[in-house]
């Protein structure tokens, strides 16, 4: 990944910003995107160590934990707002701090509602400093989109069962897979005119395999009434 950060050219004009999850929240990987004057936004977990004031200290703060910190906190910390994508009610904290063992950064907590389990909570952190809480949330929201597509790209396109081992064959395999999810989403929305209601990828490749298994007994059937026999069909589809 740092080297995909370091070797990346970006388009002319634009600021590169990096969306990782958790797994790739490394200062390494920060440093990279910092070398480069990129952004980065990075799931963070919850066993990671923030520094928050206390003034008992003699260089008047500490390191805490972000579980603990979160704990710590009363209703009035969070603010209620839109989640970017679908509209959804959240409620947000956001402070701007260091994180050890990373840089200084804002922390973005999200809670779906202020009675949920603490354990539920979802905490990201970003080099964007300038960014208020809107926009922290649609940095979030874009990676949520890529989410979507890596999880219905292995729920229904088989993403994560491929045996590929050139980077030629993996090229073509997700140019492939990627054409497939095009169609489908083209689906997805031609069935929610249609159906006046929400629709997955899921229940999108579910409607086109049910057609098409339609069509194809409507074809069997008017195949055996026009006096075809099965031979002749089984040769078909043999060849």
């Amino acid at each position: 990944m740092e080297t995909l950060i370091r070797a990346f050219e970006p388009v002319v004009g634009t600021r590169t910003h990096v969306l990782l999850d958790s797994w790739y929240c490394a200062k390494c990987l920060w440093h990279a995107a910092r070398e480069r004057d990129f952004l980065i936004t990075t799931g963070i977990k919850s066993n990671r160590w923030l520094r928050v004031p206390d003034k008992t200290t003699q260089q008047g703060w500490r390191w805490q934990k972000l579980s603990e910190y979160l704990a710590n906190l009363t209703e009035q910390d969070f603010v209620q707002t839109c989640w970017l994508r679908g509209g959804r009610s959240v409620y947000v904290h956001v402070v701007t701090t260091s994180v050890r063992k990373l840089y200084r950064c804002q922390i973005v907590i999200v809670r779906q509602t202020l009675d949920a389990l603490l354990s539920q909570a979802r905490y990201w952190a970003s080099s964007d400093l300038e960014a208020d809480t809107e926009t922290l949330l649609a940095h979030l929201s874009a990676r949520w989109d890529i989410e979507v597509l890596f999880g219905d790209g292995k729920e229904e396109l088989g993403l994560d069962h491929y045996q590929l081992m050139s980077a030629q064959a993996l090229v073509r395999f997700w140019t492939l897979a990627m054409l497939a999810y095009a169609f489908l989403e083209e689906e997805q929305q031609r069935l929610r005119a249609a159906w006046q209601r929400p629709v997955t990828i899921g229940e999108a490749r579910r409607e086109i395999q049910r057609r098409h298994r339609r069509g194809l007994l409507v074809w069997l059937h008017e195949q055996f009434l026009s006096g075809v026999h099965p031979e002749a069909l089984f040769d078909l589809f043999a060849a």
